[in-house]
């Protein structure tokens, strides 16, 4: 009810001061003859005006017309006696437009361009403000206007910004009706970054809660302005709005401003906070179920490194068990074959001295015994060989003469067996010690003979 009335007594007031109205109320300025003659005959001029361009103009809730320009304004009546009439009910778009087309006289909070320009007539600047980029905060990489080449940059329809990107043919453009609805696209992630200014951006964050935003300020050196535009037919309005705006003291501009800029705003906490419950809830049962599974998997993870550890360590002793093996298996079959082939080379000369027929037979299992006892030592040896990889060699001095005569002595009997006339020679400048192993030298030969009498049989 009180809001009612409010309204009620808003439009007797402005219809008492629509029928009287009052004309160069200000005495101390210099007003020309046609000036004076324009405020006679247009003592309304219509406004089309941004709803939503706050902190500079903008309609609140209760349908008034506030902000930077709408104090400006008042002040410039007061000197002038020009009444300003708001054309209600359009967005920026639908209100630039209709200043085109000539449906309203003026716009009192707009930046000024050379495409404009072909259109309007602007007054001096009144106002000064950043231009500023504003992104995700997570999107650190975009640091000033040549990032944004390639992307589509989100900026309201008709603004002094639309018209500033155009300069730019590398940046696509999305265009939306309001800053706000722009804004809420950037923290949503539907679009990349918004470019606007400082002031406004700044109140519509804070306003809406978009606490995932950032600012990234560029061209630092240039300021933007705010001018009253006016139709090009009207260029004694031009004249007095600045004729006004000269007489404003610092004094009241620095109030204006303190005024808009600091403007704070009662945010409706409630949706956020509700908001903010449920993620959190939601994040705990995740951070829970998250922090049992973890658990459970470090578990697992301990077990199965112990089971690997475990198996790493046998897997360590079945080598150096069989690495043993197999260097003794190789070292024992070197070892027992020399005192084979002497046992058998003993038992082929006992069998040549005179013996009884029971002494030549024993004699000869001796000999059979010891053959298979060799070639089962041989076969030996070759597996050893093999899994051991390297046979370890002796280095001592050693009589090669006497080597190849003990290598003769166990193999005489083999020479006699095949009928063979066996004669050793040597080259007298072959020296006669050595440094070596002998007992390997030994083996080798003894396993080379063998095969040197079967290809001359």
């Amino acid at each position: 009810m009180v809001r009612i009335i409010r309204k009620i007594i808003l439009v007797i007031i402005t219809l008492t001061t629509l029928a009287t109205p009052c004309f160069a109320a200000d005495n101390s300025i210099s007003w020309a003859e046609d000036e004076l003659t324009f405020m006679k005959e247009h003592p309304v001029i219509r406004l089309g005006v941004d709803p939503k361009f706050v902190p500079f103009e903008f309609i609140d809730e209760d349908g008034e017309y506030k902000g930077i320009a709408a104090d400006y304004l008042a002040l410039i009546s007061e000197k002038t006696g020009l009444q300003f009439e708001v054309v209600k009910g359009l967005t920026w778009p639908e209100a630039y437009n209709m200043a085109l087309a000539g449906g309203v006289d003026a716009l009192p909070a707009i930046g000024k361009t050379s495409e404009r320009e072909k259109y309007f007539l602007f007054s001096e600047p009144y106002y000064y403000y950043k231009r500023v980029i504003v992104t995700r905060d997570i999107d650190t990489w975009i640091s000033g206007i040549e990032d944004l080449e390639g992307l589509a940059v989100a900026v309201q329809r008709n603004s002094s910004h639309h018209s500033y990107l155009l300069s730019y043919p590398n940046i696509n453009l999305s265009l939306y009706e309001s800053v706000e609805a722009a804004l809420t696209a950037v923290a949503t992630g539907t679009e990349k970054a918004f470019i606007g200014n400082l002031a406004t951006t700044n109140y519509l964050i804070r306003a809406n809660g978009l606490t995932n935003l950032r600012f990234v300020s560029f061209e630092a050196e240039k300021q933007q302005a705010l001018y009253f535009a006016v139709r090009k037919d009207w260029p004694e309005l031009i004249s007095i709005f600045n004729k006004a705006m000269n007489t404003i003291p610092e004094s009241e501009k620095l109030a204006i401003n303190n005024k808009w800029i600091e403007l704070d705003t009662d945010l409706d906490y409630g949706p956020i906070i509700r908001i903010l419950s449920i993620v959190g809830a939601f994040i705990a049962v995740v951070l829970s179920v998250s922090f049992f599974w973890i658990a459970r998997l470090r578990k697992e993870i301990r077990q199965r490194e112990q089971i690997q550890l475990d198996l790493e360590k046998a897997k360590r002793e079945a080598d150096e068990a069989n690495e043993f093996k197999s260097r003794f298996m190789a070292r024992m079959s070197h070892e027992i074959r020399t005192p084979l082939n002497a046992i058998t080379g003993m038992s082929y000369l006992l069998k040549k001295t005179g013996v009884s027929v029971a002494q030549s037979m024993y004699i000869d299992r001796i000999t059979q015994a010891a053959n298979n006892m060799l070639s089962i030592i041989n076969d030996i040896l070759d597996f050893s060989k093999i899994e051991a990889g390297k046979v370890e060699l002796e280095i001592t001095s050693f009589s090669m003469d006497q080597l190849i005569q003990d290598v003769v002595n166990i193999i005489s009997y083999k020479i006699g067996e095949q009928d063979i006339d066996f004669r050793l020679s040597k080259d007298p400048l072959v020296p006669n010690w050595f440094f070596g192993d002998s007992k390997r030298i030994e083996q080798v030969l003894l396993g080379l003979t063998p095969c040197h009498w079967r290809l001359y049989t």
